[in-house]
């Protein structure tokens, strides 16, 4: 089974997203856009777990956020790794994340016990909006460059509670399933 903890986001709130950065979209159609429905904020990639390791993976994690409270964070302005000429990755930053980001610290240690690696790159908190596939020309990266500056929106996003999802690899791209939900403390 193919896992991750994450931020998962309302139906509106990805709509929103989609919407706030359709001029990209429109300009780069090559890239491999991730689809409203599947966008959401990863806080742990577990990769390939054995089916009988999911229970102990869904009893650490939710030992690690029983003391995180409800907030929010700011989602706004678009950004690559590892830049905007040179893009692997397009994403759409992430603010006020300083709870998120003990959140994800405290899930990693968490399942680092289980046996799951542990991250050696600081947590950056983004949406992962596209990735690309073949290198942009100079042009494209241009475009890219000039419309991710335009992008001014600032999206809240409530944060309440961790997912533990399983990714399954299809012919339409992957199929996200929630098998558990972790509330935090106030909500």
């Amino acid at each position: 089974m193919r896992l991750f903890l994450a931020l998962t986001f309302a139906p509106p709130l990805q709509e929103d997203v989609a919407e706030a950065t359709r001029s990209l979209r429109e300009a780069l159609p090559a890239l491999a856009w991730v689809s409203a429905p599947r966008l959401h904020l990863t806080l742990k990639f577990l990769g390939e777990v054995e089916p009988g390791a999911v229970d102990a993976i869904r009893t650490a994690s939710e030992h690690a956020v029983r003391a995180a409270r409800a907030h929010e964070v700011t989602i706004g302005g678009v950004g690559a790794f590892p830049n905007l000429r040179r893009p692997r990755v397009v994403w759409m930053d992430m603010h006020d994340t300083a709870q998120l980001i003990g959140i994800a610290t405290a899930l990693d240690q968490a399942v680092a016990v289980l046996g799951v690696p542990a991250e050696t790159r600081p947590f950056r908190p983004h949406v992962t909006l596209a990735r690309v596939k073949v290198p942009l020309t100079t042009s494209q990266g241009t475009v890219l460059a000039q419309r991710a500056a335009e992008i001014r929106v600032r999206l809240r996003v409530p944060v309440h509670e961790v997912a533990l999802m399983q990714s399954s690899l299809g012919t339409g791209g992957p199929r996200y399933d929630v098998l558990a939900t972790f509330p935090l403390q106030g909500h």
